[in-house]
């Protein structure tokens, strides 16, 4: 990941990259933080509204190669006027994932590329690069995503750009399956399996952590317990005495559906009722 420096609170965010990199879903996210967001407006009427708004408030804009009458490499000749603009700040950010990545979303999703239809849609997505990196070299921030889950975007934006949900740091508590490989932009990351494996309990191993049977099952577990107290120790008595708008917790597990799933559960529970907003977010669950 590659980021220069800018000021912590910009004004106007232009968020642009490679399609299925996850524009979308930071553009959801800034909108979460406060920001007006703008998507796949024609470039010059874009630009138009920016000269006659007075920018006040976070300014969220997505432009990439959907966008009517955008040029990406002529594109840095309309950036050099906002950054010369002393109005207000701009920033640039540049979402990408790896090949594989973008081809296997565009699979799941049964989306059609932008650029059109092609018998491998990865020479698509290669056009695509090709023709976006005179944007990607006048970026603020490079953003690869091919490891993102949703929860660890949130929390780069938030810690990034300077974005804060009222006075409090986001909490987000993540479970994964250790098979599917680390959260790598995890703050902490938590080795459940050291807990017995319900999956080895004939009644059990076809639920998930949510269940009642699982709660119950890990109630009288004193390890579970002690792990909690020191996690809560943790969390309230070290980690947001940090000023920073936002952390993820990361709990794995061998298949990521009991204990992993029963942790971060039960630790967005704890600082709810400490009167922390915890967000929960099973990256594995199926």
């Amino acid at each position: 990941m590659q980021n220069r420096s800018v000021s912590k609170k910009p004004s106007i965010i232009i968020v642009t990259g490679i399609s299925g990199s996850g524009k979308s879903t930071a553009l959801k996210a800034l909108e979460d933080f406060g920001c007006e967001v703008i998507d796949n407006l024609p470039i010059e009427l874009c630009f138009k509204i920016l000269k006659k708004k007075q920018v006040t408030a976070p300014l969220a804009l997505g432009i990439d190669i959907r966008t009517r009458g955008f040029d990406p490499s002529s594109f840095h000749l309309y950036l050099e006027k906002l950054r010369a603009d002393p109005t207000f700040t701009t920033t640039l950010l540049f979402f990408e994932a790896d090949s594989d990545v973008i081809e296997r979303r565009y699979r799941e999703s049964r989306r059609q590329h932008p650029l059109g239809l092609s018998v491998h849609v990865r020479d698509l997505i290669c056009e695509e690069k090709r023709l976006l990196s005179p944007m990607r070299e006048i970026a603020d921030h490079l953003i690869n995503t091919s490891a993102y889950s949703p929860p660890e975007m949130r929390s780069f934006l938030q810690n990034t750009l300077g974005f804060k949900n009222g006075l409090e740091s986001a909490l987000y508590f993540l479970s994964f399956a250790y098979r599917r490989g680390i959260p790598v932009y995890a703050d902490f990351v938590f080795d459940m399996r050291c807990l017995p494996n319900p999956f080895y309990e004939e009644k059990l191993k076809f639920l998930t952590g949510k269940s009642k049977e699982i709660w119950d099952y890990f109630q009288g577990n004193g390890q579970f317990q002690s792990f909690m107290e020191l996690f809560e120790r943790l969390v309230f008595d070290v980690v947001l005495l940090e000023s920073r708008p936002a952390f993820v917790f990361a709990f794995g597990c061998t298949g990521g559906r009991h204990r992993s799933v029963f942790a971060a559960e039960t630790a967005r529970k704890l600082v709810e009722k400490r009167g922390q907003c915890g967000y929960v977010f099973h990256r594995d669950l199926v």
